[in-house]
Parts: C-alpha cells; sequence; structure tokens
C-alpha cells in the first residue's frame, strides 16, 4: 500500500526514539514505523515507533483518552450494537473454553454493551459480571438485565475480594497506559485455577501490505497505545507469573488464554 493523505510509511531509519519499551523496558533505539494524521485534529500526527526487541508497537506520545465521557451518544451506541460489536469474536473464546471447563463465574473487564456477560448467563448458565467506564455500559446492563459496574476495575469496592473462574478483556489491553498494572489487577480477581482470556489487535499486520480497512483497525488512531506482537504479549504474561500461555492468531487479531496454574 502506498502513502496516502493520511498515513506516510517511513521507509529511512532517520526517525528513532530511545524511550523505554512499555513492554520490554528495552531502551534499544526504536524505529519510526509510520506517521498517522489524526482523524479529529487534522493538523496532528501520531508517531508509531516498533521495538526491535520484542516487536512491539507503540505511539510516542500518547494521551489516553476518557472512556468515562467518551462514546456517549446514542448514535454511537446504536453503531456498536447493530454493526461494531463484533459479538461472535466476543463469545468464540468462551464457547471454546467451555467445551473443556467448567464456568461457575464469569468477569468481562471492558465489557461494552455486555453482550459476552449476557452470553454467560444465558448459554453457560454462570454468573456474569461486567465492568465498563464508557456510558454505553449503562446503557447495556439497563436493556440486558445484567449486572454491570460503570467504572474502571480498581474503583469497584464491590468486587475488590470477588474472584473468578474465567476473567475476559477483549480489545481492551491496546488502550491500557500501564499494561502491566492493568493485568496484576485482572491477576487479582482470578481463582488459583482460574483463566484469563485476552484478545488483541497483531502488530504483525502493521505493514504496507495490509489492506487498508484492516490497518485502520488496528491502529484505531487516538485510542490504541500499544499494539503486542505474539512474543510480547507471552512475554508481558509470563513476567506477570502465568504459567501457561496460549496465543492463537486469529486473522489480524491475537486470542489468549493464560493460567496461573500447572
Amino acid at each position: 500500500m502506498e502513502n496516502t493523505n493520511d498515513i506516510i510509511w517511513m521507509r529511512s531509519q532517520e526517525e528513532t526514539t530511545n524511550v523505554a519499551c512499555p513492554i520490554c523496558n528495552s531502551r534499544e533505539t526504536k524505529t519510526l514505523m509510520l506517521k498517522a494524521k489524526n482523524p479529529l485534529c487534522q493538523s496532528e500526527w501520531f508517531c508509531l515507533y516498533q521495538c526491535n526487541a520484542c516487536e512491539s508497537c507503540f505511539y510516542e506520545p500518547f494521551i489516553p483518552p476518557q472512556y468515562e465521557i467518551d462514546f456517549g451518544s446514542h448514535s454511537y451506541t446504536d453503531f456498536y450494537v447493530e454493526q461494531g460489536a463484533g459479538i461472535d469474536s466476543m463469545v468464540r473464546p468462551l464457547v471454546w473454553i467451555s467445551k473443556s471447563t467448567q464456568i461457575k463465574s464469569f468477569l468481562d473487564v471492558g465489557c461494552g454493551f455486555g453482550f459476552a456477560v449476557d452470553f454467560a448467563e444465558r448459554m453457560l448458565l454462570c454468573k456474569g459480571v461486567g465492568v465498563e467506564p464508557s456510558r454505553y455500559g449503562q446503557i447495556g446492563a439497563a436493556l440486558l438485565g445484567r449486572e454491570i459496574y460503570n467504572a474502571y476495575l480498581e474503583e469497584v469496592q464491590e468486587l475488590q475480594d470477588t474472584r473468578f473462574d474465567v476473567i475476559m478483556a477483549s480489545e481492551v489491553i491496546e488502550h491500557v497506559p500501564k499494561p502491566y498494572e492493568f493485568i496484576s489487577s485482572l491477576k487479582t480477581h482470578l481463582n488459583p485455577e482460574g483463566i484469563l482470556i485476552l484478545t488483541t489487535p497483531n502488530s504483525r499486520y502493521i505493514n504496507e501490505q495490509t489492506p487498508i480497512e484492516i490497518l485502520l483497525e488496528t491502529l484505531y488512531l487516538d485510542f490504541h497505545f500499544i499494539l503486542f506482537s505474539p512474543n510480547s504479549i507471552e512475554f508481558m504474561l509470563r513476567q506477570s507469573g502465568f504459567k501457561n500461555i496460549f496465543v492463537f492468531q486469529e486473522g489480524h487479531r491475537l486470542v489468549i488464554f493464560a493460567s496461573d496454574s500447572e
């Protein structure tokens, strides 16, 4: 794919940064992969760098959005429910593990409208709980009649001492500016034999051969911060204490299952 007015591929090694990689902490020089124009501010460009040590890609600088005030409009909620949610991608990992594991309790962090929580309750017959700071989580809680907390996980006092058999964070980790703290928080709420499910874009699809619609979905300008490779997501989870980790490449996404048990 050639350069467009909104994406410029950096084919030289001239623009670099020595900022520490947020995943492997490498201080080696990182190459600027591309510049992408901010769709909300045409005079602003995002710079995406790649860590050669672990293959992670990240934006520098990055200012995380305030998800508690974003996505509040009914038009976005309508789009999410009717087209954007990707319900099949949410529930597929649950179906996979339910074939070999009895799930009694399920926590969905960054649950959006709450479709996976509803699926867990209706189809897996287990206790389902969601956490979603954006306002469309409130709409989903009301319409689906499910237990969804309108906050970040660390703010929910009701769940402070609660543990779950399965915790899922689908298309969430790439938004998080401090991923190790986030994983630690999830691990705190996981039963000793529990399973963590993550899904996230695959950084290996950031190249000039990737169709523009998949590339833009992967980059998700102004919202995604870190884009993981299969190696870097496994590295982070092992550093966080998980012993069994399975990383599957499903198209341009990664689906990860992790457990602390042998």
